[in-house]
Order: structure tokens, then C-alpha cells, then sequence
């Protein structure tokens, strides 16, 4: 199961998203620099699911996670990312390295506030489909 396709699939389309781009610049991340200035995108962790049949169809089943992080006062910025996200993974079958993407379905949106009283946090979830044929 090749996460690291999926990875790049993930960080070439939100990294070249403009509309998400003017919110946060290129901070998208899978580790965060120590001094890296907010807001930024994170690619956070992947559950995958092997859905392969036969010998020549690879089909892998995934729920991947971006993690979006904001100190603008409320949750307005960090829910603004969010739309901007779900935009920018809303292609439908793009391929990479001779893999297919079906699509990513946002699954749903958690919006916390971090201990610190100061960082938002927003957690988005996807379901995707993706293999080789």
C-alpha cells in the first residue's frame, strides 16, 4: 500500500490550491518546524483498508487526516482553511506515478480550541479510494 503516493497526492494538491495558498503561503506540513508561523495545514495520519481483487488491480481504501492550525482570535480563519482544503481535494480522479485517486469525501470537521486558550484547531477527515489498475 503506497501511503507515500497518497502523501504526495495530498501535499501537490493543497500546495497548489491558490485560494488556499493566500491563507497560508506554502506551510503545509507533516512536521511542523519548531518556529513555523501560524496558520498552517498539517497532513496528518492515514488508516488504510486493502481492497485489492485479482493479480493485476491494486485498490487500496483510505481515511486520511489534514489538521489545520490558527491563533487568529475565534475560529473563523481556521474554518476558512478548512473550506479552502476541501476545495482544493475535491478533483476527482487525478492520477500520480501511475496512480489513480478516485476522490476524497470529506468525511467531517472538528473545530477545538488547544489548551493554550489562544491556538484553534481544526481536524478534517477524508475518505479516498485510490490504486493502480
Amino acid at each position: 500500500m503506497d501511503t507515500l503516493i497518497l502523501q504526495s497526492m495530498m501535499r501537490a494538491k493543497l500546495g497548489t490550491f491558490a485560494p488556499l495558498q493566500s491563507l497560508v503561503a506554502q506551510r503545509i506540513y507533516d512536521l511542523v518546524p519548531p518556529d513555523a508561523p501560524m496558520p498552517y495545514v498539517v497532513i496528518g495520519s492515514v488508516q488504510i483498508s486493502d481492497r485489492s481483487y485479482g493479480e493485476c488491480v491494486t485498490d487500496w481504501e483510505a481515511v486520511a487526516s489534514v489538521d489545520v492550525w490558527s491563533r487568529a482570535v475565534g475560529y473563523p480563519q481556521v474554518k476558512a482553511i478548512a473550506i479552502q482544503c476541501d476545495a482544493a481535494l475535491a478533483d476527482r480522479h487525478p492520477v500520480m506515478n501511475g496512480t489513480r485517486v478516485g476522490w476524497f469525501v470529506p468525511l467531517g470537521q472538528r473545530f477545538l480550541r488547544d489548551p493554550d486558550g489562544l491556538t484553534s484547531h481544526g481536524v478534517l477527515e477524508y475518505q479516498c479510494r485510490y490504486g493502480t489498475r
